[in-house]
C-alpha cells in the first residue's frame, strides 16, 4: 500500500509542486484507496489511480509490472525472514508439503510465482485470504475456551519465543562484548536455559551485572536491552570461579533470572538499565564503573624478637601508607600481631583512624619471643562472616615453629575463599610462605629499605582487582 501512495504522490508532487502527503486527512484517503487499487492489479493488468489536492487533479497508469517492480524489495525481505525461519527450525522446503496464501497482499500474482520460483513448493490460493489470521485467531481462542471439541478439542496450540533472549558477555580473548543466545527465537513457552558463565583469575569483583538482550545478532549494539540484574551472595577468592545462570521465560512474557553457585542459589536484585549504553560496543576493560568492590583485610603482624628496632618502625609506616591507599567505604580492615601467641589488635572496620591509631599498639615481644602460634586461624575467622572479599597480609622475618599447623590454616582459609598474601623479611622462610600463600606470586619477599613498596604493589593489586597473575 505504501509504494502506491508513494508512487502517485511522487508523480503527483513532480507536476504541481504540492505533496498530497502533507495533509493527513489526503495522505490517508490515499492510504485507504491503495488497498482497492492493490486488489485491482491483483486481477488486471494496470489500474487508474486519481489524486485531488489543493485545487489540482490527475489520474495516473500504474501496471502490474510497474509495482511488482517497486515491491521487489520487499519479496527480497520476506525471502531472508524465511530462509531465517527455516534455519532456525533446522529445516529444508523439501519437508514443506504446500505454503497457503493468508493476508491481502498475497493476492499480487508475483506473490504465489515469487514463493514457488524460490521454494519449489507448491502454492495454495483460495477466495478468504483476507480473513484467514482472523477466523485463525477465532480458533485459536475457540481451543482455550471450554467449548471446543472434536478435532478442535484435540488440537494442541503453543506459543514461542519471537526473538533469541541473550546475555550480554565477553569473548574469550576478552576484547569485546557479545550476546551470549539464551534462548533461541521460536523456542516453545514456557523455556528454561541454564549456561555457565566465569569470572577470570585476579578479578576480585562481589557481584556480577547480568545484562538481557533481545535478538539475534551477537553484537550488542544490535539487540535492545530489556533488563538488567545483579548477582551477589557468591564467593570470591581471586582464583576464579564459575556461575550458573538461568533464563527463564514464562507464559506471560516475562524473563527470569536465577544464579547458582554449585548447589547454592544466589542472590538476584533489579536494577534500572542505564541510558547510556554505548560501552557495550567498546572494550571490556573500558566499561565505565563507579562500584567499589567490598573488601575485609586481615593484617597480620609478626611481632617476635626479631623484628625489634628497625623492621617493626618500617613495618608500622608501611602498614599506615597501605591502610591509607585502600580506605573507602567498602573497604575493611583488622590488625593482628601473633608471636607464640595471637591477639586481635583492631576489630574489622571500616574506620581507617582506627587500625592507624592500633599500629602504635603493635610492641615487639608482647605476643612472645617466638613464633609458634598461626593467625591464619584467628584472621579468617575476624572477616570470613563478613560479605565481600576476604584478604589476608601476613608480615613475617623469620621461622616460625609450627609450620605444618600454619599450612594446615591456610588450607582452610582457601577452602573459605579467603586469600592470603605473604610477606618475608630477612630469614623468612621462601619456601613455608609459598605453601601458606593462597595465589601465584602471593608470596612475596623484601627488605626493610623496599618494604614500603611491596606494601604499595599490594595495595594496587587489591584496588585494580588482579590479586594473583594465574590460579595455583
Amino acid at each position: 500500500d505504501a509504494a502506491i501512495v508513494k508512487f502517485v504522490c511522487d508523480k503527483f508532487a513532480n507536476e504541481f509542486d504540492v505533496d498530497p502527503r502533507d495533509d493527513l486527512p489526503t495522505k490517508n484517503e490515499l492510504i485507504v484507496a491503495a488497498e482497492g487499487h492493490k486488489k485491482t492489479l491483483s486481477i488486471a493488468e494496470s489500474v487508474t489511480i486519481p489524486v485531488n489536492y489543493e485545487g489540482c487533479s490527475e489520474k495516473y497508469t500504474l501496471t502490474r509490472e510497474e509495482f511488482e517492480s517497486m515491491t521487489e524489495h520487499l519479496m527480497n525481505a520476506t525471502k531472508d525472514v524465511m530462509e531465517e525461519l527455516m534455519d532456525s527450525l533446522g529445516m529444508e522446503w523439501t519437508d514443506i508439503d504446500e505454503i497457503l496464501l493468508v493476508g491481502g497482499s498475497t493476492r499480487m500474482p508475483g506473490v504465489a510465482k515469487f514463493l514457488k520460483d524460490f521454494t519449489g513448493r507448491e502454492v495454495v490460493t483460495h477466495g478468504d485470504t483476507d480473513l484467514a489470521v482472523a477466523k485463525g485467531a477465532a480458533i485459536t481462542a475457540e481451543l482455550y475456551s471450554s467449548n471446543a471439541t472434536g478435532m478442535r478439542a484435540a488440537m494442541q496450540i503453543s506459543d514461542v519465543t519471537a526473538h533469541s533472549l541473550g546475555a550480554l558477555s565477553v569473548s574469550q580473548d576478552g576484547k569485546k562484548y557479545v550476546n551470549e543466545i539464551m534462548i533461541k527465537k521460536n523456542s516453545k513457552v514456557p523455556s528454561t536455559c541454564r549456561k555457565q558463565f566465569s569470572i577470570k583469575p585476579g578479578n576480585m569483583t562481589d557481584k556480577i551485572e547480568v545484562y538481557t538482550l533481545q535478538g539475534e545478532s551477537r553484537v550488542p549494539l544490535d539487540c535492545n536491552v530489556l533488563a538488567k540484574v545483579v548477582i551477589s551472595g557468591f564467593y570470591n577468592d581471586g582464583k576464579g570461579l564459575i556461575v550458573d545462570i538461568e533464563y527463564n521465560y514464562d507464559e506471560n512474557g516475562i524473563v527470569n533470572i536465577k544464579a547458582f553457585q554449585g548447589d547454592e542459589q544466589l542472590e538476584v536484585k533489579s536494577e534500572p538499565v542505564p541510558d547510556d549504553i554505548r560501552w557495550m560496543g567498546g572494550d571490556p576493560h573500558d566499561k565505565p564503573s563507579e562500584d567499589v568492590i567490598a573488601k575485609n583485610i586481615a593484617i597480620c603482624v609478626d611481632l617476635s624478637r626479631s623484628m625489634d628496632g628497625e623492621p617493626i618502625e618500617a613495618a608500622k609506616d608501611s602498614i599506615r601508607r597501605f591502610v591509607r591507599t585502600l580506605s573507602d567505604e567498602k573497604t575493611k580492615f583488622a590488625l593482628i600481631g601473633f608471636g607464640d601467641k595471637v591477639k586481635v589488635v583492631a576489630e574489622l572496620t571500616n574506620d581507617s583512624d582506627v587500625i592507624i591509631n592500633s599500629i602504635e599498639d603493635l610492641k615487639v615481644k608482647m605476643l612472645g619471643r617466638g613464633t609458634d602460634a598461626s593467625p591464619l586461624d584467628t584472621a579468617r575467622s575476624v572477616i570470613a562472616s563478613t560479605p565481600g572479599v576476604g584478604i589476608i597480609v601476613v608480615l613475617t622475618d623469620g621461622i616460625w615453629g609450627k609450620r605444618d599447623n600454619a599450612v594446615d590454616q591456610a588450607l582452610s582459609c582457601r577452602n573459605a575463599g579467603i586469600a592470603i598474601i605473604a610477606i618475608g623479611l630477612g630469614e623468612a622462610d621462601t619456601s613455608f610462605l609459598r605453601q601458606i600463600a593462597t595465589v601465584d606470586d602471593g608470596a612475596l619477599f623484601t627488605t626493610i629499605d623496599k618494604l614500603g613498596e611491596t606494601f604499595g604493589t599490594i595495595a594496587t593489586a587489591i584496588s585494580s582487582g588482579n590479586m594473583g597473575l594465574a590460579v595455583r
